[in-house]
């Protein structure tokens, strides 16, 4: 990645210099946003980030992972789905109880029922409990449609990594 206009580029990675210039070097890291200088090794290291050192997903060049690797990550994400849904469901089956003042089974019915798509089972008799089942649906929406790309995403993320494998 070439450098902006007028600045100035920061040795590699392999580069190593002297003690009396890596000031120079040192200033040239800090006015690189992409370099870090490393004072023990002298030298400037490319920086992508902390949380770009490590990702979920194999990157374009790397290998495929193999497959226990991979049912363990649909494991890691399917935990993950079910984490959400069951704090949607909590949320669902405490606003039916406290706003709709449905008992907790119904409660429980009525918010498993509109999360999973199906529809109300009791109705709503006053403004506010309609009010808090039609922001709790359009919730569930966003929480199913959610559940679903997290899930799917690492079968799509193989087999487009498949296409993208250097033979």
């Amino acid at each position: 990645m070439s450098p902006g206009i007028g600045a100035t580029r920061a040795p590699g990675p392999t580069s190593r210099v002297p003690p009396e210039a890596a000031g120079a070097v040192r200033r040239a890291c800090l006015h690189s946003a992409h370099y870090r200088f490393d004072a023990a090794a002298r030298s400037c290291h490319r920086w992508r980030g902390f949380l770009s050192q490590k990702t979920m997903y194999e990157k374009i060049g790397e290998k495929l992972l193999p497959w226990p690797g991979f049912l363990m990550r649909m494991a890691l994400s399917f935990g993950i789905t079910l984490l959400i849904v069951f704090f949607a469901l909590g949320a669902g089956v405490l606003g039916y109880h406290v706003i709709a003042g449905l008992p907790w089974v119904d409660a429980l019915l009525n918010a498993a029922m509109i999360l999973t798509g199906m529809g109300p089972v009791d109705p709503m008799k006053d403004t506010a409990s309609k009010l808090f089942a039609t922001a709790y649906a359009l919730f569930s929406g966003v929480v199913f449609l959610s559940a679903v790309g997290i899930v799917l995403a690492p079968v799509f993320h193989r087999v487009v990594h498949a296409f993208h494998i250097d033979d």
